[in-house]
């Protein structure tokens, strides 16, 4: 694991850049990392720096999200870039020609009361069905701080076999990946939540 480097960043420099692929995450400082897997689907999580990266593999294509105040490397396939200014005001939803659906949504929140406590059940969530990753990163606490700088990753993968489990009936999407995400700036007392979702296939 490589040292706990914070590098004091501003919350509006985060960024979405949605990436048609994987990219080598070995190009930025890694603080956790996990994955679950299933029939269908392989999807790799990782805490970078103050950011995440989400890889959904699903069987014929592979999709990549990365939230952070840098832009992805090596020549990465960009197929969406949007700064938080404008991913603040509406929900980003796109549909891809084998029927993947892509939804992410970001809010920005002040670090106060009653935050803490909403940020503490976030860290103790579980995943109550399906499989689950969850992670979670806290930077040592400056003296000069009140708050430690903290990331946080949940990712839960849920399949279903019957229609009537999703409101849109039959022909709704029957595989899902959700996940929730928070990046603590106590320097700015502010706190930046996402939340991600990826459906495909039919119900079986």
């Amino acid at each position: 694991m490589k040292p706990a480097e914070y590098v004091d960043q501003s919350a509006s420099g985060l960024a979405l850049s949605l990436i048609e692929g994987a990219i080598d995450i070995d190009d930025f400082t890694v603080f956790r990392t996990g994955t679950i897997g299933g029939g269908d689907v392989t999807v790799r999580a990782a805490i970078i720096g103050a950011s995440h990266v989400l890889s959904f593999e699903t069987e014929n294509a592979a999709l990549t999200e990365m939230f952070a105040c840098t832009e992805a490397r090596g020549g990465a396939s960009q197929i969406l870039f949007g700064a938080l200014g404008d991913l603040l005001k509406a929900t980003t939803e796109l549909t891809f020609a084998d029927g993947r659906r892509y939804r992410f949504k970001a809010s920005l929140v002040s670090l106060a009361s009653p935050i803490p406590a909403a940020l503490k059940r976030f860290r103790g969530r579980t995943s109550r069905r399906g499989r689950h990753i969850h992670l979670a990163f806290r930077f040592p606490r400056r003296a000069d701080r009140s708050a430690s700088p903290e990331t946080i990753v949940s990712v839960r993968y849920v399949r279903s076999r019957r229609a009537f489990d999703h409101p849109g009936g039959p022909g709704a999407p029957a595989n899902r990946v959700l996940a929730d995400t928070a990046h603590c700036y106590p320097d700015e007392r502010k706190v930046v939540v996402t939340s991600s979702e990826l459906t495909w296939g039919q119900p079986a």
